[in-house]
């Protein structure tokens, strides 16, 4: 049986000083699903831990961007301010994709995604509003626009999701 397997091949892989072995109850549990129920689980939970590590990424990115002082791109950039730094920190830390981030010249922070068709998708924190972009593929003439209120997370959220599952 797959699951059987599943179990004696992680107790054989595992690498440490003492004996390590699956507690029953988790025994029980994986020999009650099938390979793709296992599948599933697994590639969530890698997903899920991929995400911590880029969101762990992303604040310490955010905490170096709070540290920029006066003309840190040598062309007079503003440091950023306190609350635009807590705007974003909390846009980031409740989103389940985590973006690519960017400090910008014109005091925000830009988050980027990018998927493997081109396809484009991005938000630029200011102080007072997110503006946001979305690109399907390289079609830049049909590009999507919205203007969002600083605290519309939700709305940020949605938008996020919907660029990830079309």
């Amino acid at each position: 049986m797959f699951s059987r397997e599943l179990i004696e091949q992680v107790n054989s892989q595992m690498v440490s000083g003492a004996s390590c072995v699956i507690p029953q109850s988790v025994r029980s549990y994986i020999e009650r699903k099938t390979p793709q129920e296992i599948s599933d689980a697994l590639s969530h939970a890698w997903r899920k831990n991929a995400a911590k590590d880029k969101l762990a990424h992303n604040l310490e990115r955010l905490n170096d961007i709070a540290q920029l002082e006066s003309d840190w791109n040598g062309y007079g950039a503003a440091p950023f301010s306190q609350a635009l730094i807590a705007e974003a920190r909390n846009i980031i830390t409740n989103l389940t994709e985590q973006p690519e981030l960017f400090p910008t010249g014109r005091e925000s922070i830009q988050l980027e995604y990018e998927l493997p068709d081109k396809s484009y998708l991005e938000f630029e924190i200011f102080e007072d509003k997110i503006a946001a972009m979305q690109v399907s593929g390289t079609d830049y003439d049909n590009a999507r626009f919205w203007d969002l209120s600083p605290d519309d997370i939700k709305q940020v959220r949605g938008i996020v999701k919907e660029f990830f599952d079309a």
